[in-house]
């Protein structure tokens, strides 16, 4: 969302041009990159086509011009069956920019790098309704029902964001991962956590706020 915001909060910039709706993971990612933590490819994907296509590129936030309607690579990833149908094009490209072989290759190495380009980086706010960041993962619901010791269906590994892994999150706390490739379940406590902890391990909290009210300004 690009919008100046009047947001009456202390200790936050009054003005900004741009609002991310919203602190759940998602928005934390995109926070990092508007922080100037840019995503670049290193190489070494299996996929010749999509090796070339991401070697091209001076960095990977420009892959999603590369899936345009008719695109060799756009319709490559539609025609071969190592990649996920049912998602969003640009999606199957970065995961399997992250995790080239997917969940059936333990020894996997990711094509990304993740490099800090402060000049690329842009003023904004993160406005979460949770009070912590994490969405819904830092949620209780209405009804008190949640469970805060159940299992997460996806590994941590798959959950954990750039720049800070859950086994420098568990280590920070005296705790060891379970696995250390992060190949484990872990509960939505310990998830919510690590979300919580995220910006100031990261340096992206000056933009995080839990504003009771906020004002857009045309």
């Amino acid at each position: 969302m690009a919008a100046a915001l009047d947001v009456p909060v202390l200790g936050l910039p009054r003005l900004v041009d741009t609002v991310i709706v919203g602190n759940g993971p998602s928005a934390l990612l995109l926070s990092y990159i508007l922080h100037g933590h840019i995503p670049h490819y290193k190489g070494q994907h299996f996929d010749p086509v999509v090796h070339g296509v991401a070697a091209s590129l001076d960095d990977l936030l420009e892959a999603p011009e590369q899936l345009a309607p008719g695109s060799d690579l756009l319709n490559h990833l539609r025609s071969s069956s190592a990649y996920p149908q049912g998602e969003l094009p640009v999606n199957a490209l970065i995961d399997t920019l992250i995790r080239p072989k997917g969940d059936w290759d333990a020894d996997y190495k990711s094509c990304v790098e993740w490099r800090y380009e402060p000049r690329r980086a842009v003023k904004h706010l993160v406005l979460g309704e949770a009070a912590s960041p994490g969405g819904q993962w830092a949620q209780s619901d209405s009804f008190g029902t949640t469970k805060w010791d159940v299992e997460a269906l996806s590994n941590a590994e798959q959950l954990q964001l750039p720049g800070y892994t859950f086994a420098e999150h568990f280590a920070k706390k005296d705790r060891e991962l379970p696995d250390p490739n992060g190949r484990c379940r872990l509960s939505r406590r310990d998830v919510a956590d690590y979300y919580a902890a995220y910006p100031e391990a990261v340096g992206i909290a000056d933009s995080q706020t839990h504003p009771r009210e906020a004002c857009a300004k045309e």
